[in-house]
């Protein structure tokens, strides 16, 4: 099962790490969709964290 964004069953996943809450560890997989979308996320993250910050406008 994907355990990302789509939650489907029956399809082909990968292990992405451990997942860890409140002291807990549980294994952390997805599917090919899934992951794409969560490495578009990482490299927008990315992308703005390097971006040139520019002053809120005053008015």
């Amino acid at each position: 099962m994907c355990w990302l964004y789509c939650h489907r069953t029956g399809i082909p996943v990968i292990w992405i790490g451990p997942t860890q809450f409140e002291g807990m560890s549980a294994p952390m997989f997805g599917c090919a969709d899934c992951i794409a979308e969560l490495e578009h996320m990482i490299w927008r993250h990315f992308v703005r964290k390097d971006a040139p910050q520019t002053p809120a406008s005053t008015r």
